[in-house]
């Protein structure tokens, strides 16, 4: 009697809280497919300029949710309305989409950095759409998503589906781990966690600090520039007048040797 009450709990999972989560979760995930497919499809058809992170991006979130739609969406669809070969499928490739969801998880943190990166040299004036800039920024994004696998690809040996026959069909599998292997490699995932998490935050709030502190000061130089007495000059005549454009004489060069420079404003 115990041993059927000890099965049951092991088996038992079908609590309406968990699936109304799931629910709810899979719904926002569709809405994330959705907006995050419109913007692989403006940033690779639609503009002209190239933004490789952003749209990398937006392939990382869509595949985030794509999974977690896989994951438990599926899933629950299968074992609310008993569908077998949806509940096998999900179950059966549970392990390969369990590693690329740490994958995708994974790449998404230096991914914002190298965009950080990418806009602090556009600020700094590099020129980012030469044909070199392009490649460099594709070899980067390679790089992630090739470093980032071989991090969690280890996962297909550390996961595996359990199954009971004793359970009901549609609670006989699970997702279980090796305890002997995840032995082996609780040191590396340590490690591997505190980079990804508090390294790469450090990381990132450091780039974008640098750049907002970058775009402050470009922002006091223009604001400089245009209030200008020649620029007020000028605006003032053009509206006293009511004219298209207005000859002004501007200083030009140092205080010691000022030259007078006439520019048409239109």
């Amino acid at each position: 009697m115990e041993s059927d009450s000890s099965n049951y709990t092991l088996c038992d999972d079908t609590s309406q809280v968990r699936i109304a989560f799931f629910s709810i979760g899979t719904c926002l995930s569709a809405l994330g497919c959705v907006f995050n497919g419109v913007l692989l499809y403006i940033f690779l058809g639609k503009t002209q300029r190239s933004y490789p992170f952003q749209t990398f991006l937006a392939f990382l979130d869509f595949m985030l949710c794509a999974l977690y739609i896989h994951c438990f969406g599926l899933l629950s669809i299968s074992v609310e309305y008993k569908i077998a070969f949806l509940y096998n499928f999900v179950m059966d490739s549970n392990v390969v989409t369990l590693v690329m969801s740490r994958i995708v998880q994974l790449s998404i943190p230096y991914t914002l950095i190298a965009n950080s990166a990418e806009k602090l040299t556009m600020i700094l004036g590099i020129d980012c759409e030469s044909q070199f800039s392009l490649r460099l920024r594709i070899g980067v994004i390679l790089l992630l998503l090739g470093t980032a696998t071989s991090l969690r690809i280890n996962g297909l040996y550390l996961y595996f589906i359990d199954e009971d026959e004793n359970c009901d069909f549609y609670h006989r599998k699970w997702l279980s781990s090796h305890q002997e292997e995840q032995a082996k490699w609780i040191h590396f995932e340590n490690v591997l966690t505190f980079f990804h998490t508090f390294v790469s935050f450090v990381l990132l709030c450091a780039l974008n600090i640098v750049v907002v502190a970058k775009l402050r000061v470009q922002h006091r130089k223009t604001r400089r520039q245009s209030t200008s007495p020649a620029q007020l000059f000028s605006v003032y005549f053009r509206n006293f007048l009511g004219s298209k454009s207005i000859t002004v004489l501007t200083p030009v060069g140092n205080t010691t040797t000022q030259t007078l420079e006439t520019r048409v404003l239109c």
